[in-house]
This record gives structure tokens, C-alpha cells and sequence, in this order.
């Protein structure tokens, strides 16, 4: 891993998220251009887009790190023809052009050819304690704008119910699995994002005045409260090992009698799978932060991770509207947001490609089929 990276962005003109509009409505539940039929719930729509962007022209000054002209064209163009040689352009040189505007020439060049291949292939120049100006190419992994909150109260229900014992422990392993391998927020950690909402939810309902109705406002109080300690509770149980090593036994032990215990018992499959091919693979280790230093990173207006990928506690509780207004509310305002990428150099030549995603085309997926199908043990409990 190369450490301390910045790209350089200022040499050519970088691609900007430009207004943002919030996407109302249910997002696209499938990966790629497959779109599932939505279905009839009782519960409130979950995964919520909540990030448009078009990309916008801008050039600025060039930085420190291209003033010295030799060292940089020579390893800018030699980076650039492994680049060309290995996708098969042609690579152009602009001699008309004085130094540095021949190589932002070359990076818009090589920018179109490149979207002509694969519009998911980022150009990129990367500047760091190896590298000068060496030439990149950066794949990144479409999370479709969405959040992805899996709620933990069915969970919390089931456990409570002795007969449904192996139902609520198959369960159990799967979301400790997302929680402990996959690297999954949990909203009731210190620390984490929905945390903070929630807390903010508590102060607010706690001023004196917000709600006319004075039992009302202590109902949410009480509410927030009793979320709080059983959440606490099933954090305790997804961070215990235990739960984790049981999957497979689990999965073997498990006999479905209802068509949620069927999709469960399919998605605790996935996911033992999963974890058995990528074995300590998690979501927020496959996003590269190191192109930024970070002073730039924590300062910039962007969606981290934690932000759309996180538990939550219910889809159906008196919280949950004003949580997702809440969120969606700030999560509008960034213009950049970190997803799963990969990062291939051109400073030697390239044999084969380095940009894979089969992690996260089957960890998403298994998100999206536990999303369902924990609606669907919430469902049972409402539709009783």
C-alpha cells in the first residue's frame, strides 16, 4: 500500500460534484441494470437515495509538486505509454505545448479515450513518497447512492421468543458476521454516526417546549431510552465471536417453515461463503483513502462510509422518520462520497488487470437480501 498519496488533481481539469438534489423515493435494489420488483411492506421505505451529482469542468494553479519538468515529463510519459500499451491507445503528444499544459493536454486525452473503454475507469496522477507524477487508473465500485441500514429490532424480537430459538441464532451469525468481518457501523456504538443522530434526536425532544403535548414527548424519551439498552444488549451478542464461528454449524442444523426462514437460510449461505473466499475482507478496508492526505480527507465535504452503511435499530419506531430526515438532510449538502475502489499503477508495465469487485458485488448483494429479509421477520410481527 502506498502510503501519504495525493493525486494531482490541480494539473488537469478534475472532475467536480457539482449541486446535489436529494432522490426521493425507493432506490434501485439490484446491482447493475437488473431492477427488482418492489414490494408491498408495512414498514416505511429503508435504503433511501440521497446523492445526484454531474460532474463539472475546473482547473485551477498548478502545485509545487510539478516544478521541477524533467523529472516529472519523463515519469508522467513513461507512465502513460504502459498505460497506452496495455489498454491499446495511442498515445498523443501535444509539442506545441509548453510545460506543464502539454501534460494536462495529455491527461484530458487520455481521460476521453479511456471513458470511450469503460466510463467506470478513473484517470488519475498520483504524487507520493514513490512517485512523482505517475499515471493511474482507479476503478471504483457504484453503492448506487444509497443507504444501507439494516434494522436490528427483529432480531432483538426474535430472540426473545424460545421457538424460534434456531431462527433468531441463524440470524444472529449472519448480521455478526457483517458487524465483525465486514465492518458494518453499529448505531448504538460510541462513536458512530447514527449515534450521533440519535443523540441529537434525544436533545432536541428533550428542550422544553418541542412537543405541545407533554406525555408525547416523554413517550419518545422513553422510547429512545428503551432502544438504547437493548441495543446495547445485541451489540454485546454480535461482538461475541461465539456467534460467528457457530455459522456453519448453524446453517447445517437450520430447517425453514417459512419462506423468510427459507430466504434466511439462503443469505446465511451467501454469507459463510463469502466469508470463507474473503476470509477477513471488509467493506471499509477496500476504500482507498490514501490518495488524500489527510488533512484534505477529514476536512473535505464528502459521505464517508459510516454514513450510508450502519444498523439501525427500526425501520417502524417513533424515531425512525425523523432519523432518516435528519440524515438525508445533511448527507445532501456533500459532494463527494467514498465507495470500494481499486487502484492499478502504470509506472512499469502491466500484464493483467487489477480492478476486482467480486467482493463487493456478493457483500452488497448479501445487504440488500438481509435488508428484506429482516423486513420480512418485521412484517411477521405487525401483520400478526
Amino acid at each position: 500500500m502506498h502510503q501519504n498519496r495525493t493525486i494531482l488533481a490541480k494539473l488537469e481539469a478534475s472532475p467536480k460534484f457539482g449541486k446535489i438534489s436529494y432522490r426521493t423515493g425507493q432506490a434501485a435494489r439490484s446491482l447493475g441494470n437488473k431492477k427488482r420488483q418492489k414490494k408491498t411492506r408495512s414498514a416505511n421505505t429503508y435504503r433511501n437515495g440521497f446523492l445526484n451529482h454531474v460532474f463539472n469542468p475546473l482547473i485551477n494553479g498548478y502545485p509545487l509538486e510539478i516544478s521541477d519538468q524533467l523529472i516529472v515529463e519523463k515519469e508522467f510519459f513513461s507512465s502513460a505509454e504502459n498505460l497506452c500499451s496495455f489498454y491499446g491507445l495511442p498515445l498523443m503528444n501535444f509539442p506545441s505545448s509548453v510545460y506543464p499544459e502539454n501534460i494536462a493536454q495529455s491527461i484530458n486525452d487520455l481521460k476521453q479515450k479511456l471513458d470511450r473503454i469503460d466510463k467506470s475507469l478513473e484517470l488519475i496522477v498520483i504524487h507520493d513518497e514513490e512517485h512523482v507524477a505517475c499515471v493511474a487508473v482507479k476503478k471504483s465500485f457504484d453503492t448506487k447512492t444509497t443507504l444501507y441500514y439494516l434494522p436490528v429490532e427483529p432480531l432483538y424480537e426474535l430472540l426473545q421468543d424460545n421457538k424460534r430459538k434456531k431462527t433468531a441464532e441463524l440470524l444472529l451469525s449472519v448480521l455478526a458476521y457483517l458487524y465483525q468481518i465486514g465492518g458494518i457501523p453499529y448505531h448504538a456504538e460510541h462513536g458512530s454516526y447514527l449515534s450521533s443522530i440519535y443523540d441529537m434526536i434525544y436533545d432536541w425532544s428533550s428542550d422544553e417546549g418541542c412537543l405541545e403535548d407533554e406525555k408525547e414527548q416523554q413517550y419518545i424519551l422513553d422510547c429512545i431510552e428503551l432502544m438504547g439498552e437493548k441495543s446495547k444488549w445485541l451489540l454485546e451478542k454480535l461482538n461475541n465471536k461465539k456467534h460467528l464461528q457457530m455459522l456453519a454449524k448453524r446453517i447445517s442444523d437450520f430447517r425453514p417453515s417459512s419462506k423468510a426462514e427459507q430466504e434466511l437460510l439462503i443469505l446465511a449461505k451467501q454469507a459463510y461463503s463469502l466469508h470463507f473466499d474473503f476470509p477477513d475482507c471488509s467493506v471499509i478496508d477496500r476504500i482507498d483513502t490514501a490518495v488524500f492526505d489527510e488533512d484534505e480527507y477529514y476536512n473535505s465535504s464528502r459521505v464517508y462510509a459510516e454514513n450510508y452503511l450502519s444498523f439501525i435499530w427500526s425501520f417502524n419506531d417513533c424515531l425512525y422518520d425523523q432519523l432518516m430526515d435528519t440524515v438525508n438532510s445533511a448527507l445532501q449538502e456533500y459532494d463527494e462520497i467514498d465507495e470500494p475502489t481499486t487502484i492499478q499503477f502504470f509506472d512499469t508495465v502491466q500484464l493483467s488487470e487489477v480492478h476486482d469487485h467480486s467482493f463487493e458485488i456478493r457483500f452488497f448483494d448479501v445487504l440488500n437480501r438481509i435488508t428484506d429479509n429482516l423486513t420480512d421477520f418485521n412484517d411477521e410481527k405487525y401483520n400478526q
